[in-house]
């Protein structure tokens, strides 16, 4: 799934003229050896969906210009995602003043050549069933 999702991928949101494929791809078939593999193979597409989904997004945003895509941008894209997924997701802003009551002055210094505010989107998941599962924490500058 993720393949085919990869191969398929384009990014034409900002163009006038969008490209329709020529020949779209309508239907995949998988083979399970036994009918009892039915749902173990149906979780795997499901799963390869989502993944592929995040990366669709991640690239989205990798493909936006950074006039568009800016700290702001960002902190809207992460509470939209927050607001879909609420129940495994909190979505947090810092902005400038809270940046500097927390030292975070390398972060602010990036920023400071700017016309928009630094801002940083602390998303949170809550969805993994393991209780004690350590976090993972992706950091990245709008």
């Amino acid at each position: 799934m993720e393949t085919a999702k990869e191969t398929l991928y384009t990014f034409d949101q900002l163009k006038s003229n969008k490209v329709e494929l020529r020949r779209p791809l309508r239907k995949m078939v998988f083979n399970v050896p036994t009918r009892r593999e039915l749902a173990g193979g149906e979780r795997a597409i499901q799963h390869g969906l989502a993944v592929a989904s995040g990366i669709k997004a991640a690239k989205d945003l990798g493909n936006m210009p950074p006039n568009i895509c800016n700290a702001g941008y960002l902190a809207s894209k992460a509470r939209q995602l927050a607001d879909a997924f609420s129940t495994y997701i909190t979505t947090r802003i810092i902005g400038e003043q809270q940046m500097k009551e927390l030292g975070m002055h390398a972060y602010l210094a990036v920023g400071a050549g700017s016309q928009n505010e630094s801002l940083m989107s602390v998303i949170e998941y809550r969805g993994n069933p393991i209780l004690d599962a350590k976090p993972i924490v992706l950091v990245g500058k709008g």
